[in-house]
């Protein structure tokens, strides 16, 4: 055994037994279970000198010998996909984010695609540094639960969990790492604890979070021992004995008690005799009555606001409104659907067994069938892809209209406009019966008949209005509330009862009893206390087990183990996190910055460290001195630094980690992301081609498979996934890309005119623009240098250049003259007419063709 292991075993020796029986279950097993905390907490109790009854209670043990060194965690987790996000930013998308079992997935979104609405959602889940709060979508007026669906790998077995905001942090995925801006900062300015931990600091953790549970566990349990005493009552607190009561504690002895506790016949004698002369009507009391009268009338005078308020004209008028609102609907979505249903030859069309067929053909259609087609396809020859007939015209007809109707929003709005009703009616509140309301008013103490029929009249009214609002259509149909004046009668009552009640009160301080009173009050407590002395006893036992439990709480106290904890780290952690910082810095070509890491506190078993500048002599912050570039490359490295550390290879998630750094910097960035692909999954979310185009490079030249992502903000919210934006499409994908766009364009020209047309024309045009850049880039010039790559490729590619014929330029070069003119600002006069669907669609297949036979031409 190690010296550094007899050194902590026998440090482990001088703990608390209750400790090292807890240490000493952790090495064993590695964990701690529900029951393991109630057995230790039964001996900590043991140890600080409780009597336990009724309980078996295990004979403590030591630390086994030469176990004490063990790894760390080696659970490795692979996002595969988030699924139906709810509640959370713009959010709403209607397919999941799929990252698949790809070690290298880019996630490509313009601003306000949705990307940081992902990056939140797994900052939350994840327990990543300063998560941030997660808000609804601000534009919507319905509150929903905020959560969503994780699909993940851990040690490569498939889990799938419902996740919700509220639920905090979830255990798997907290082995996830992510980086942003937030984490930069959090990094360079300030303390951090430091994520990897050697096994034998593991454990030091993990005591110090089971001393907080056992811990708990006692305070629980202190407070559970509430006392059975009865509550002193009122009138007697400020009295001699009860005074004594009140500050009772596990000192007080049994000749004390036997004596505070007398009562005699002489004591008997002299209270009865008080009470003689007491024996008249008691200023003191009325003021109570009246007091209670008073919060009678002010609770009828609230029922009776609260019931006007609901009933206002603007409040009747929102709940009319909402109910037509619903009637509508509800009508719009039947008719819609009878004029789309009510002609099919079957039953059934429409029902939810029927959306099930309708969307599995959905699914079988995009996938397999006709995955280049919109669903449903209806084109010339389509097949209906449930039984493979050619479809008719009336198939075809009837087909749209299907899809129609399951992409429409009728039947929604129905159901939510009839939520919001209800939600509405309920607001407004129960109005009292005609015999509730008496009772009301007798407790009030209105007893005046006239004042009365007045209230009741209100109450008839408010009754009546809110009858008929329940079946209104409009708001002048109404009923007036015309007795509202008369609350001001009771909030004049209550402030005369109050007035009242101080005049009683005053009337009992000035009484010549007052004295009396006194001694009175005092006989009284000693009698109470007398009929109490039973659970007093019980009461001072109560106070000798808490003191006990005090006792125990303190064996829970984690400052030896923070100590000690600090002590190791400067030789297990703080060396080794400092000489990967170092590496990863110098990967990352920061070397000359000169930083360096110190430990600066630890707290409850946790150690902290910061990261300075070497020859900073005036103690300058660091992120005031680096520039913005070299703020975030030393911030990366920090951050690769301390997860780097651990055995597990989970994900790695960076949310646009390259915003302000040069060309070396990002160049060098990316390699390392590349290189960590080659051991873990990693996920980029970017907004920018550049860093796209320098992932794909590196990417590639390490033979590793790039999955990008594209995410964009659809008419029904943001966050949905899309195949790869066309500028970082493969030319291939991307003239299928604009075929696939044409024809839907052809569709509009027939259906909505010129004007429609040419609003998804000229981005086609200008598209293909972009297209054939592309592929000068990549099939022309054989990859050999792109616009966002600083490097020359020539090995294996420089030959192809031989392939190039003077009829190759010559085609791409009118191809790029044709449709650079749709880039430039058009004469009045004359404007240059977009070309039509056929001569768009002919030029992409030619180009299709001829990209084709020169990828299979031989140089």
């Amino acid at each position: 055994m190690s010296k550094l292991a007899e050194h902590i075993e026998a440090w482990f020796k001088e703990r608390p037994i209750w400790l090292q029986d807890a240490a000493s279950r952790f090495i064993e097993h590695g964990d701690i279970k529900e029951s393991d905390i109630h057995e230790l907490t039964l001996i900590c109790k043991k140890e600080a000198g409780l009597i336990i009854e009724g309980e078996t209670i295990p004979k403590p043990r030591g630390i086994p010998e030469s176990s004490l060194l063990k790894s760390e965690s080696s659970n490795q987790v692979h996002l595969l996909s988030i699924t139906n996000p709810v509640g959370i930013n713009a959010l709403n998308p209607r397919n999941p984010l799929e990252f698949g079992e790809s070690k290298l997935t880019v996630i490509y979104g313009r601003n306000s695609a949705g990307k940081s609405g992902y990056v939140r959602i797994l900052k939350h889940a994840c327990g990543a540094r300063c998560p941030g709060h997660l808000h609804q979508n601000i534009a919507s007026e319905t509150i929903s639960d905020q959560g969503c669906r994780f699909k993940y790998l851990i040690n490569h077995e498939h889990q799938e969990v419902d996740w919700m905001v509220a639920a905090g942090i979830q255990k798997d995925l907290s082995l996830i790492e992510l980086y942003d801006t937030a984490c930069a900062d959090v990094y360079v300015n300030e303390e951090n604890e430091i994520s990897y931990e050697p096994g034998i600091l593991a454990l030091f953790r993990d005591l110090t979070a089971l001393c907080d549970r056992i811990k708990e566990n006692i305070e629980k349990e202190i407070v559970s021992k509430s006392s059975k005493l009865p509550p002193i009552p009122s009138n007697l607190h400020t009295t001699d004995s009860c005074k004594w009561v009140s500050n009772l504690n596990h000192k007080v002895t049994t000749d004390v008690i036997n004596n505070v506790c007398e009562w005699t016949d002489r004591v008997e004698n002299e209270y009865s005799d008080i009470k003689k002369r007491l024996a008249e009507p008691d200023p003191k009391a009325k003021a109570a009555s009246l007091r209670r009268t008073k919060t009678n009338v002010d609770n009828l005078t609230k029922l009776l606001k609260n019931l006007t308020e609901a009933l206002s004209q603007s409040n009747c008028e929102e709940f009319i409104k909402a109910r037509n609102d619903a009637i509508i609907k509800k009508r719009a979505a039947t008719i819609d659907a009878k004029k789309i249903f009510e002609s099919t030859p079957l039953n059934g069309v429409g029902s939810e067994t029927w959306k099930l067929l309708w969307e599995q053909a959905r699914k079988y259609s995009e996938l397999e069938a006709y995955n280049k087609i919109i669903f449903p396809n209806t084109e010339e020859n389509a097949r209906c892809v449930l039984c493979h007939q050619i479809l008719d015209e009336d198939a075809k007809n009837r087909f749209k209209s299907f899809e129609k109707y399951v992409k429409g929003g009728l039947e929604k709005d129905a159901d939510d406009a009839k939520i919001h009703l209800s939600d509405l009616k309920e607001k407004i509140g129960e109005v009292p019966t005609v015999e509730k309301f008496d009772l009301l008013l007798d407790s009030g103490g209105i007893d005046n008949e006239e004042e009365r029929k007045k209230f009741q009249d209100l109450r008839e009214e408010l009754e009546k209005r809110k009858e008929k609002l329940l079946n209104a259509s409009k708001a002048d149909e109404l009923l007036d509330i015309k007795g509202v004046g008369n609350i001001i009668f009771l909030e004049n009552l209550s402030c005369l009862l109050e007035k009242q009640a101080i005049v009683y009160e005053n009337d009992a301080i000035k009484d010549n009893r007052l004295n009396l009173q006194k001694q009175a009050l005092e006989y009284e407590a000693k009698k109470w206390v007398h009929d109490q002395k039973e659970k007093i006893v019980d009461d001072v036992n109560r106070f000798l087990v808490i003191n006990k439990l005090e006792e125990a709480k303190k064996l829970t106290s984690t400052y030896a183990l923070s100590m000690k904890k600090s002590e190791l780290a400067d030789v297990l952690i703080t060396t080794a996190f400092k000489n990967r910082f170092d590496e990863e810095v110098k990967k990352l070509g920061a070397k000359y910055i000169g930083v360096r890491l110190i430990k600066t506190k630890t707290e409850k078993g946790r150690v902290f460290h910061r990261i300075v500048l070497s020859n900073n002599k005036q103690g300058v912050p660091t992120a005031e001195i680096l520039s913005e570039g070299e703020f975030r490359i030393v911030s990366l490295a920090a951050f690769l630094a301390d997860v780097e550390g651990r055995d597990s290879k989970s994900t790695f998630i960076f949310d646009d980690p390259i915003t302000s750094l040069d060309q070396d910097y990002e160049e060098a960035t990316v390699n390392r992301l590349v290189e960590l692909s080659k051991s873990r999954q990693v996920i980029v979310f970017t907004h920018r081609l550049s860093m796209l185009a320098l992932l794909e490079d590196s990417a590639g030249r390490n033979d590793i498979a790039i999955n990008v992502i594209g995410l964009q903000r659809e008419s029904w919210g943001a966050g949905e996934p899309r195949q790869a934006p066309l500028p970082t499409q493969k030319p291939k994908a991307a003239i299928n890309t604009l075929i696939d766009r044409v024809t839907k364009a052809r569709k509009v020209l027939n259906e909505s005119g010129r004007e429609q047309y040419d609003i998804l024309g000229k981005p086609i045009c200008s598209d293909l623009r972009i297209t054939l850049e592309r592929i000068i880039e990549l099939d022309l010039m054989a990859d050999v240098i792109q616009r966002f790559r600083r490097d020359v490729h020539t090995k294996n590619k420089l030959h192809k250049l031989a392939k190039i014929t003077i009829d190759d330029c010559s085609y791409i070069e009118g191809l790029m003259t044709k449709y650079s003119v749709y880039e430039h600002s058009q004469p009045a006069e004359s404007p240059i007419v977009l070309p039509e669907p056929d001569k768009l669609e002919g030029d992409l297949k030619k180009l299709k063709e001829w990209r084709d036979e020169f990828e299979g031409r031989t140089a």
